[in-house]
């Protein structure tokens, strides 16, 4: 018989947590792809949070591996044109949507297309098989728009690797948020990122309760306190393993915490639900270069955290922050602590940049999310957020009345 703790914990696991409880969307768009010999298989659909479809039409598309290898070396090639501010020129920026717009073509069947033409919701779960990560579904483009600037976007991962059942995390109010920034001493700008966030976040200290530690942050501290967040940002240098991925991490003072130190660290109390990864790679600040590899990159990274019960995952694949990305950083969490879904909060963030430097400042594409876009972390019928209503609406109401004794 199943003890009083385990049940409780299931019990606790299916409850809406206080911050988490607002309804979902009325409709998603399912896009689901998978792998089959040299096909892909693709089943895409609007679903319904009341209403699951029983049955799904699915069909097969043929793809070329090579040249769909050659169009993703193509948007590295593009992407890797950015002057050390990560803009491109005009013509670069065209070529980039002609890539987009390829992958596009060859990756979707015209049914597909047509349903993603014609569809009216907002929300988009691309859920891939493991072996289609490194395709770059963010920047395929429609022929008006990259599909992470139309749609609140988010990534569900299939996998062959053996899937454990962490325990789920409940958030409570405050949000607790962990800042770590420059845990090295060596990036200003990721300091400066840390800084910029905590003091902007405290002025919501109601909502989100930050802390920040940066300058000589060891592994030992790290991996004692993340359980005890429900948010972790990170901004510091990051360490990608194509060989061996499970020894990815971010680097710390004295070493590096390892993708399978998370790995390690699944158990009866769970992780922070949110990751967010602003990670530079190289430490040259003047260098705005992407990998090859860089959505495997970012996968090793967030599977780890995935696997452990981490619930969404932001990645980056540029090599450095800079301004640019420090605004992307506090508009996604502007967004996210004002009600926005967290897909929803990204999108807005990429608006954000676009809108601040010009779409042709190319970090709004350096990001994407793992997990379900349409989760909020901050429920907006809260019910001091009610009280506060009424009180203001009965303020008002004898503002009114005393000027009208004195009429």
């Amino acid at each position: 018989m199943e003890d009083q703790s385990n049940m409780a914990r299931r019990r606790d696991a299916k409850m809406p947590s206080y911050f988490c409880a607002s309804p979902k969307p009325k409709k998603v768009f399912s896009l689901e792809m998978a792998r089959d010999n040299g096909k892909i298989k693709i089943s895409a659909y609007e679903k319904s949070s009341e209403d699951e479809k029983t049955i799904r039409h699915y069909e097969f598309q043929d793809i070329c591996d090579d040249e769909i290898r050659k169009m993703c070396a193509a948007v590295v090639d593009l992407l890797n044109r950015t002057n050390h501010h990560g803009k491109i020129d005009k013509k670069t920026l065209k070529e980039l949507q002609t890539a987009g717009q390829f992958l596009y073509d060859s990756l979707l069947t015209n049914l597909v297309k047509e349903k993603l033409a014609t569809t009216n919701t907002r929300h988009l779960i691309v859920s891939v098989d493991d072996r289609l990560v490194q395709i770059p579904w963010e920047l395929l483009f429609d022929g008006n728009s990259f599909l992470c600037q139309r749609f609140n976007m988010g990534r569900v991962v299939s996998t062959s690797q053996r899937i454990s059942e962490p325990a789920v995390r409940k958030i409570e109010k405050p949000i607790k948020m962990l800042i770590i920034a420059d845990p090295k001493g060596d990036l200003e700008a990721s300091y400066n990122e840390g800084v910029r966030l905590r003091d902007k976040l405290d002025n919501n200290n109601k909502i989100v309760e930050v802390h920040l530690r940066t300058s000589l942050v060891d592994v030992k501290f790290v991996k004692g306190a993340l359980r005890d967040f429900d948010v972790v940002h990170y901004a510091g240098h990051a360490d990608y393993d194509i060989k061996n991925p499970s020894n990815s991490g971010f680097l710390m003072e004295d070493g590096r915490l390892k993708a399978l130190d998370i790995i390690n660290m699944i158990g009866a109390k769970p992780l922070p639900s949110l990751i967010f990864s602003n990670a530079c790679k190289s430490g040259h600040t003047d260098m705005w270069r992407v990998g090859g590899d860089y959505e495997t990159e970012i996968y090793g990274l967030a599977n780890a955290f995935l696997l452990a019960g981490v619930q969404h995952y932001i990645g980056t694949f540029w090599d450095v922050q800079d301004e640019p990305s420090l605004y992307f950083a506090l508009d996604f969490y502007k967004e996210l602590m004002d009600g926005a879904m967290v897909g929803e909060a990204v999108r807005k963030a990429r608006l954000g940049i676009i809108e601040r430097y010009g779409e042709d400042t190319v970090i709004w594409a350096s990001y994407m999310l793992y997990g379900d876009p349409t989760v909020r972390y901050v429920d907006l019928s809260r019910p001091e957020k009610k009280e506060n209503e009424r009180k203001s609406l009965n303020k008002n109401k004898s503002i009114i009345f005393s000027l009208s004794l004195m009429k």
